[in-house]
């Protein structure tokens, strides 16, 4: 069985390096790169495929709504299969803007890394990214 290829982008680095470490210890999962804003993801995903990208919404430099919007309206990036973003911020705005632009989740921070874990493996089960309804994006608070 091959690894889901997990990327995750968040300008805070405690919070990456909390993900790194735990999601690494799954057996089924690595993460194969961090970024701390949206400019150096975009940069990353001009070479690198993904499965999982984990995105926050509120950066400096390009924010996660700006990466996505850039995904979304060139081909210059390799879309990662799936998305999930956070926030700290529950705006239903930014879950409808993130579902607009194609996010599979929405998550509040803080949350529990193993409901990510959980939807991560709930994702690479599932079917086609483009055969998923909006409902797929939805609000977990732990």
């Amino acid at each position: 069985m091959s690894q889901i290829k997990v990327f995750i982008t968040d300008d805070s680095r405690e919070h990456v390096t909390m993900m790194r470490e735990i999601i690494n210890l799954q057996d089924n999962m690595e993460v194969i790169g961090c970024t701390y804003d949206g400019i150096s993801l975009l940069e990353k995903l001009k070479t690198t495929e993904v499965d999982v990208l984990l995105l926050d919404i509120v950066m400096p430099n390009f924010d996660g709504i700006q990466v996505l919007q850039k995904l979304a309206s060139d081909n210059t990036h390799k879309r990662p299969k799936n998305i999930i973003v956070f926030s700290a911020f529950n705006q239903e705005s930014l879950l409808v803007k993130s579902s607009e632009l194609g996010a599979d989740y929405f998550v509040m921070k803080p949350f529990n890394v193993n409901h990510i874990i959980d939807l991560i493996n709930d994702l690479n089960s599932k079917v086609e990214p483009s055969k998923r309804s909006v409902k797929n994006v939805f609000a977990i608070q732990s």
